[in-house]
């Protein structure tokens, strides 16, 4: 008597979408230091003489900090904040 081994699977190439979802944190984190990165590296790079790569960092960064700033404004001044009562 022979002992026989099921067949094997064979492997399947994960969807994109599987694949995204095991490895968001990864791109989350790099998209995020990309941008903390670039936003210091600005200054180094108009100094260089790329100008308009640096005016365009600062302009980016700079939407992105007037959202978050009006977000916290009108959170601190909402009637549900228990500062002003």
């Amino acid at each position: 008597m022979s002992i026989t081994k099921p067949a094997a699977k064979p492997k399947t190439k994960p969807s994109f979408g599987q694949w995204f979802a095991s490895r968001w944190c990864d791109h989350f984190l790099f998209i995020y230091c990309m941008w903390v990165f670039l936003t210091l590296l600005a200054p180094v790079v108009m100094r260089i003489g790329w100008v308009s790569a640096g005016n365009a960092i600062f302009f980016i960064s700079f939407i992105f900090l007037l959202l978050i700033h009006g977000t916290i404004i009108l959170s601190l001044w909402s009637k549900d904040n228990e500062l002003f009562e």
